[in-house]
């Protein structure tokens, strides 16, 4: 609840914008609110409870979400709190709950690394093309070398 000094302050500014041409009710009126629907799942949408921010700014990051402003068919609307058995039905996911456990993703083989590759070369000259000085190196440096800007 606003304070009297607030309701005050409030009221000078808008008589100081008024003077200055801008009309005040351009800001005292709320942003547009309507019922957006969300996917939950492959082919169902959740009703949203509340109405939410229906401005450009909001349409647009609630659209990139995958959020919708169309209603569903009706037949795809799913409760918006589900139970666990119509999380599973749906296909919605639920923290903590496991929906179906899925096959372990099969790992991948580490290659054996290049001998040549396990030490930090040691160049014979600062050009490019130079030769590791190591033996059994085959590396080569492949841009001058630059030093440190001072």
């Amino acid at each position: 609840m606003p304070t009297p000094q607030q309701l005050q302050m409030h009221k000078d500014l808008k008589q100081q914008l008024a003077r200055k041409g801008i009309d005040i009710k351009a800001i005292d009126t709320p942003a547009p609110r309507a019922q957006w629907w969300k996917p939950a799942g492959e082919n169902s949408w959740v009703q949203m409870p509340n109405l939410l921010p229906a401005d450009p700014y909001h349409t647009q990051l609630y659209m990139a979400k995958g959020y919708t402003l169309i209603p569903p068919d009706p037949g795809t609307l799913v409760p918006y709190a589900p139970t666990v058995e119509q999380a599973k039905e749906y296909g919605i996911p639920i923290r903590g709950v496991v929906l179906e456990a899925a096959p372990p993703a099969p790992r991948a083989v580490a290659e054996e690394p290049d001998p040549g590759s396990l030490h930090k070369h040691t160049y014979s000259s600062k050009k490019a093309g130079a030769q590791c000085v190591l033996d059994g190196c085959t590396t080569t440096r492949q841009e001058p070398f630059k030093g440190r800007l001072k």
